[in-house]
């Protein structure tokens, strides 16, 4: 096991190695830019637009600019304006006001895709860019300002089909719960889209705020096309299943519906590895970071954690071919970055102002680009995280023959594997650097991965628990937190949980009514960190009847009636009397024969309040219960 710092290094220096190069070159807010063929950030000084929001950039595959718009003039690699390159019909202050596609299977077609600010008449429309015009400088087509769907919310983002060599653009409709994908093939682009009704209906939000400000928030589909999440105004961050073979959104889930209203959502941006997302809430709120593959629906909302704290203006988020995620502010003159984005919690590194802009200014928005610019072809896949696993690795797409060194010489000659898909048992918990060496024909490609192994909890068996039915009705209240320092065992990282036998949870600390004199209850132990890691046992809970009376109260008030609490009855069978508090603290350990517990702790008076006790049979029963101090 390496370092976390070498690891991540080495993870990202590879992942250079196959990003495209088609978002190497950023122009954005004041003239800011930013050229990362070197595989670092270099800041550009030549850039010419200015804009509040919206931009986009592309370059060809080798990295060499192209051209640049703020979605009404677009600019040529020599920072003139394009031939017909103006009065397109995006908008400077529309958070994506812009994004660039290729038209696949040719090497000068470019589709520039706009939307209109606040829902806008324009909406959303699209323009042909001809590379070969212009001396190879590139001009607008008469095609130009085609209408697509008006209105529509500040929303477009774009992904590579996962069945052909084709692109899907998506948007969101203006009053409504319609998202659009439209299909760009090597035909030119459908204007039938793909319509999903599903998730927020999008309008004017309730008094006061008569305006159209619920169109604003970004839009992004992650990189391995399985997801895509929406910035909503008003409403939330929300997050959806996507098919990318067919365009179809699906699966509707709010992460942030427990947060107030007047947060406003506005960047969002998937990891590189596609399994965690990153949105900024703004107002008093910062930037969350939520892991979705943490299971349920309801887990994948309690991993949020607050990566950066609130009290600023967070702006647009974009992935970059390093494998970081940048985030701009308005009126900075440096981007936020995140340097480790794959990396649960805050070992991903949120760093405020990190990288500066030599002088010039960022505001709201960052270029998007087609985020299946940021997956390698032959993407390495893992399952199966938790330690003691026996962990799956392998490539995505097929490839000739591979040879694979897990990252873990503690494990010795079982540290490579020359299986297509080959599996390992990691030595500890911890973050691993993968990497393989694969070939396909001629060609030798190199992958690395970091991944993590959990820490998988155990669940220490707890004996049964027998209780008194002190009133005859089979029922009897218990609490779980007095066996939960027994099922962790020192675990203090896990998580316990308790359920029925028909599958539904039971709160804990809280009390709850047993349903039967004899019940089942399954305890789970889970990660929080990754939920899938959980371990399970049983524990009885009885209720039963006894010759032991257990009174309910003492009033130890020395008036000569209840002034001790001791047990009644065939004394004789019993083996030791133990009393708690309600935190499970041993306050006193009674002889059956004495005369009782008179309410005091070294010496020390105790205050009304319920107290608990244990009373172990000769037999190995023990009944517990609880009683009233009353002063």
């Amino acid at each position: 096991m390496k370092s976390n710092s070498l690891v991540v290094f080495l993870f990202y220096f590879t992942f250079s190695s196959f990003a495209q190069k088609e978002s190497n070159i950023w122009y954005f807010g004041y003239q800011a830019g930013i050229d990362f063929n070197s595989g670092s950030p270099v800041a550009l000084l030549d850039g010419q637009l200015s804009t509040s929001e919206g931009c986009a950039s592309i370059s060809n595959k080798e990295g060499n600019l192209l051209f640049y718009t703020d979605g009404v003039t677009v600019w040529n690699r020599n920072h003139a304006v394009m031939l017909n390159g103006t009065d397109l019909k995006g908008n400077v202050s529309s958070t994506h006001s812009a994004i660039i596609v290729p038209k696949p299977n040719s090497k000068d077609i470019y589709y520039i895709f706009t939307v209109d600010h606040l829902a806008g008449p324009n909406g959303l429309q699209y323009s042909e860019v001809d590379m070969s015009l212009d001396g190879g400088q590139g001009a607008i087509t008469s095609n130009k300002n085609i209408l697509l769907h008006t209105p529509v919310t500040e929303k477009v983002t774009a992904i590579k089909s996962s069945i052909s060599n084709e692109y899907w653009v998506v948007s969101h409709k203006w009053e409504s719960s319609d998202f659009i994908s439209y299909k760009v093939s090597e035909s030119g682009i459908n204007n039938t889209p793909i319509i999903s009704t599903v998730g927020s209906f999008i309008e004017v939000p309730p008094a006061p705020n008569f305006n159209n400000t619920t169109s604003l928030g970004a839009i992004k589909i992650s990189p391995n096309g399985k997801k895509l999440a929406v910035a909503r105004r008003y409403y939330g961050v929300e997050l959806y299943d996507f098919d990318s073979a067919t365009g179809i959104v699906s699966n509707p889930l709010n992460l942030t519906n427990s947060l107030p209203l007047i947060m406003s959502p506005y960047g969002i941006e998937f990891s590189p590895d596609s399994n965690l997302l990153y949105a900024g809430v703004g107002g008093f709120y910062g930037v969350f970071q939520y892991n979705l593959n943490a299971g349920t629906n309801s887990q994948i909302i309690n991993t949020a954690v607050e990566v950066d704290e609130g009290l600023r203006n967070h702006g647009q988020m974009q992935l970059a071919s390093d494998g970081k995620i940048y985030s701009s502010s308005i009126n900075k003159e440096a981007l936020d970055v995140i340097n480790f984005p794959n990396i649960i919690g805050l070992g991903c590194e949120y760093n405020r102002e990190s990288f500066f802009l030599g002088g010039k200014i960022a505001r709201s928005g960052l270029p998007p680009f087609v985020q299946s610019f940021f997956l390698s072809e032959y993407n390495i896949i893992h399952e199966k995280t938790c330690f003691g696993d026996s962990t799956i690795l392998k490539l995505e797409n097929t490839v000739d023959s591979v040879v694979w060194n897990f990252g873990d010489p503690v494990s010795g000659i079982n540290n490579t594997s020359t299986n297509l898909e080959a599996t390992h048992v990691f030595s500890s918990p911890g973050i691993y650097e993968v990497s393989v060496v694969a070939s396909v024909g001629n060609q030798t490609i190199n992958e690395t991965a970091t991944i993590t192994i959990y820490s998988q909890p155990i669940a220490y068996p707890v004996a049964n628990q027998v209780y008194y039915d002190d009133d005859g009705d089979g029922l009897y209240d218990f609490d779980t937190s007095l066996i939960e320092s027994t099922i962790l065992n020192g675990q203090t990282e896990m998580e316990v949980h308790y359920y029925d036998s028909s599958g539904i949870e039971l709160s804990s600390p809280l009390p709850n009514p047993l349903v039967s004199e004899t019940q089942t209850i399954t305890v789970e132990v889970i990660n929080p960190i990754n939920t899938i890691c959980i371990a399970t046992s049983n524990v009885e809970f009885i209720v039963t009847n006894s010759d032991i009376d257990f009174p309910k109260f003492f009033t130890p008030n020395g008036d000569g009636f209840n002034d001790t609490w001791q047990v009644n009855g065939q004394l004789q069978v019993i083996k030791g009397i133990f009393i708690f508090n309600r935190y499970g603290k041993l306050l006193k350990q009674l002889n059956p024969t004495s005369s009782g517990w008179d309410g005091t702790y070294n010496d020390k008076t105790l205050p009304s309040n319920d107290y608990w006790y244990h009373v172990i049979l000769e037999d190995g029963r023990i009944f517990k219960g609880h009683f009233s101090l009353i002063r």
